[in-house]
C-alpha cells in the first residue's frame, strides 16, 4: 500500500466492521483499557500480533520491539521503555 487513498479504504472497512456495527464496543473502550493479555512482539511490519490472535480492539496490550526483545533486568539498564511499558500493563491495567 503505498498511496494515501489505500489507507483510507483501510479505516473504511475498520470503521464498517468495528465502529458502525459495534457501538457497545467502543463505548466500553471510551471508559478506558482493560486489555486480557500483554504481548511482547517484534515491530517487523509484516507482523500484526492483533491480526495473527484474531483480536478485537481492547483485546491485548501489545508491547512492539526490534526482535520483540526484553533485556535481562539490571540497575539502569539499557531500553529503560520495555520495562516501564510490562510494569504499566501489569500494575497499571493490571493484565494477567
Amino acid at each position: 500500500m503505498t498511496d494515501i487513498s489505500g489507507f483510507l479504504e483501510g479505516f473504511e472497512r475498520f470503521h464498517a466492521k468495528y465502529i458502525a456495527g459495534e457501538e457497545s464496543l467502543f463505548s466500553r473502550l471510551r471508559q478506558g483499557q482493560n486489555p486480557g493479555a500483554l504481548v511482547i512482539s517484534c515491530c517487523d511490519s509484516r507482523v500484526d500480533p492483533g491480526m495473527l490472535m484474531g483480536a478485537d480492539p481492547g483485546d491485548l496490550f501489545v508491547v512492539r520491539n526490534v526482535g520483540n526483545l526484553v533485556p535481562p533486568y539490571r540497575n539502569g539498564a539499557e531500553m529503560p521503555g520495555i520495562r516501564a511499558d510490562i510494569e504499566f500493563a501489569v500494575k497499571g491495567l493490571e493484565v494477567e
